[in-house]
């Protein structure tokens, strides 16, 4: 729990060479649609990355997303 208080932190500003440029903290509640859940969505440009708790301690897991489209542009 100690490691995801630290990606909550609002100091945080970037993750390896991204920039975070916004955070939706599914723990409080962000979307009435979704369920409140010990997880974290860091949003960089195009990228973005859902960061939880795995059930067995302490492992983090990390949910990225990535837009290929000018590889699939290119074949």
């Amino acid at each position: 729990a100690a490691i995801m208080e630290r990606f909550r932190d609002h100091s945080l500003r970037d993750f390896a060479p991204l920039r975070i440029l916004a955070a939706e903290d599914y723990r409080t509640g962000v979307r009435a649609s979704v369920p409140n859940a010990d997880v974290l969505k860091l949003f960089f440009d195009p990228e973005s990355m859902a960061v939880r708790p795995s059930s067995t301690p302490p492992i983090i897991k990390f949910y990225c997303v990535a837009r290929w489209m000018k590889c699939l542009a290119n074949g």
